[in-house]
């Protein structure tokens, strides 16, 4: 009878971190008012948490799981709201100048290739020796220039 009562408030736990991560899902408006409903969420997660019926594992875990992709949420929603202010404001400013062709408007919104400078190439990296070699390749000790960071490369030997 007691691990009935015992699974009963591990599964309203459970169920009220997946009501707070329905209601955060469907938050997709880029303004104030949906970063305010974010943080009202997350002090009823914090809450749910902090306070449940149980010292359920699962219920902490979870619910510490759902928190942080919270947070992150919550960071790329201020991002697009940063970045709609800083658009509205060049676009403002496009306004008020000279009439220009689209194409030329086009080109000046967009940015130029930006997956491109997040890219990382082999360039970005001092082989400094090998550590083995296969039937498919060599792997070599490398450092990123950038950070110093350590890493192993793997270089295919491909035959078509």
């Amino acid at each position: 009878m007691v691990s009935i009562v015992l699974l009963g408030l591990i599964i309203s736990g459970i169920s009220k971190l997946l009501d707070i991560a329905r209601s955060v899902v469907t938050v997709n408006s880029n303004d104030y008012s949906a970063l305010e409903y974010m943080l009202d969420r997350l002090e009823d997660l914090k809450y749910a948490i902090q306070y449940r019926k149980v010292d359920a594992l699962i219920v902490q875990t979870f619910g510490r799981r759902i928190e942080k992709l919270l947070q992150e949420k919550y960071v790329h929603l201020c991002g697009q709201i940063e970045d709609e202010k800083i658009d509205s404001s060049n676009t403002m400013a496009d306004e008020d100048s000279p009439v220009e062709d689209d194409a030329v408007r086009s080109l000046r919104a967009s940015p130029i290739n930006p997956s491109c400078k997040d890219r990382t190439s082999i360039e970005d990296f001092e082989i400094l020796k090998p550590i083995s070699r296969g039937a498919f390749g060599r792997v070599f000790l490398a450092r990123k220039r950038a950070t110093g960071d350590l890493f192993a490369i793997k270089v295919r030997i491909y035959t078509p």
